[in-house]
């Protein structure tokens, strides 16, 4: 298993790789922002999207970064492995709903 990685709000959580069909992309928002700024892998690697989640399936060196110009969080280096994608999330007086938290 690989090694955690949080990135402002969102993290990548080792996890074993799920059923599904594995889609090849170079470029996936990891987290969206409202403001634009968001968080994004860059790179070779494989994504699977089901009910449980989303998945990546890095097997080479892929790069997390925040597209934000000013104040923005540092690049990281994510290493092979199976990774699940996880949000922070907060509860929301005004709804009274939990919700992911939005940078």
């Amino acid at each position: 298993m690989g090694n955690l990685y949080r990135h402002g709000e969102v993290m990548l959580v080792p996890a074993k790789q799920p059923k599904g069909k594995v889609k090849s992309v170079k470029e996936y928002v990891v987290g969206l922002s409202t403001a634009g700024h968001n968080h994004v892998l860059r790179g070779d690697f494989g994504v699977i999207e089901n009910k449980s989640g989303v998945f990546f399936i890095i097997e080479e060196l892929v790069t997390f970064i925040h597209t934000k110009e000013t104040d923005r969080h540092k690049d990281l280096t994510v290493q092979p492995g199976v990774y699940e994608r996880f949000h922070a999330t907060e509860y929301s007086p005004f709804t009274g709903l939990i919700e992911e938290v939005r940078d």
